[in-house]
């Protein structure tokens, strides 16, 4: 089953962090008005220490908010995404693929997707700039995006806030996260980083310095490989149309 109290450990830490960030406070900023360490601020944001209601109760103050902040569009998860022994994988695809995409240039954004609508796989397309952004959907839900659990994440390997061997790290030992296939795309990279993200399990790295009609070609092949030719743990049956969202 779920461990949904881990889950709402997480979300309520990412809203700490949101507010932190949202007053342009450092760690040790508000470390210091809730006097404990910076450490013990980057564990509550985490999620990996609960917060108790004393020290909740105190954040309130800190912060000038009411307690129900730090619950404010949670909703309970429920177990979508986890399969009983006796269910079974479709065959083929039956909805669209979900996909996020960390892409700080617009410019190459736009390629992406535009080879993604290509492809012969139908998607629905949310895309971030920020990787930190993204990292805080990806882990708790942040703010109002209806967006699923993402069925594949591609990412530019520098991107802004953290680099996206970081992201990648984060994802792969996040175990509501892990399942979810990772594809790099990155004008260059040394063989060591190479082997850095392959053993954080990266899906694959795809090189952009190549030719535009080669470059969607090789988006096209990612996709149909993922959306049509593997089978993943959250296929479905389902319908639905291709969507595009950007933060």
């Amino acid at each position: 089953m779920t461990d949904k109290s881990n889950v709402l450990d997480i979300y309520v830490g990412a809203r700490i962090r949101e507010r932190r960030q949202k007053l342009n406070w450092t760690l040790s900023d508000l470390a210091e008005k809730l006097t404990v360490s910076h450490q013990q601020i980057q564990k509550y944001e985490q999620g990996t220490t609960r917060v108790s209601a004393g020290v909740m109760y105190k954040l309130s103050k800190i912060f000038s908010i009411h307690p129900n902040f730090f619950f404010d569009g949670y909703h309970e998860p429920n177990d979508d995404y986890l399969s009983s022994p006796e269910e079974t994988i479709p065959a083929s695809r039956t909805k669209p693929i979900d996909i996020v995409i960390i892409e700080q240039d617009a410019s190459d954004e736009l390629l992406l997707r535009q080879a993604i609508k290509e492809s012969d796989v139908d998607t629905n397309i949310l895309s971030f700039h920020d990787s930190d952004k993204a990292l805080n959907f990806l882990k708790s839900k942040i703010g109002l995006i209806k967006f699923p659990k993402p069925e594949l994440i591609i990412t530019e390997l520098k991107t802004s806030k953290i680099d996206g061997y970081f992201l990648l790290k984060e994802i792969k030992r996040d175990r509501h996260l892990s399942d979810i296939p990772v594809v790099i795309v990155t004008n260059s990279i040394s063989r060591q980083q190479m082997i850095d993200c392959y053993k954080h399990n990266a899906a694959g790295f795809m090189r952009k310095v190549q030719d535009k009609i080669s470059y969607e070609e090789g988006i096209k092949v990612i996709i149909n490989y993922w959306g049509k030719v593997m089978s993943l743990p959250s296929m479905e049956p389902g319908e639905g149309n291709q969507n595009e969202t950007s933060v």
